[in-house]
């Protein structure tokens, strides 16, 4: 866990670290918000509470995530353990894998081990 950039954060989102020290949600739509390092958001603020970088997290879901398997980077800090979530012009990148696949839409465990790389869907 760091404690830098001051970003006001919603805890189980996962934010991009930004050129500018501040952090912003990641988002599968943009290709400059999928690549930077990310982290799961500990709080309501990254320098108080902290960014997860790699770890045990608890996190906010689209979907059901599947015990077990690798989960995704969606929309609005969110994550989805389907590829079906994605279509032409999106990037999709492996974060980390499910240990406990919680409610339907809410949150979820998982082990948070976000990828170095990504893929654009064409």
């Amino acid at each position: 866990i760091i404690n830098v950039g001051g970003a006001t954060t919603t805890a189980g989102l996962v934010y991009r670290l930004q050129t500018n020290g501040n952090w912003s949600l990641t988002d599968k739509d943009d290709e400059d918000q999928i690549k930077n390092m990310i982290g799961v958001a500990m709080g309501t603020n990254s320098s108080d509470h902290g960014m997860l970088l790699r770890g045990f997290a608890q996190v906010s879901q689209s979907g059901q995530l599947p015990l077990g398997n690798p989960v995704y980077l969606q929309d609005s800090g969110i994550v989805t353990g389907s590829i079906a979530d994605f279509s032409t012009g999106d990037f999709v990148r492996v974060v980390g894998y499910c240990v406990d696949s919680g409610n339907t839409n809410g949150s979820a465990s998982i082990y948070f081990n976000p990828d170095n790389t990504w893929v654009e869907i064409s």
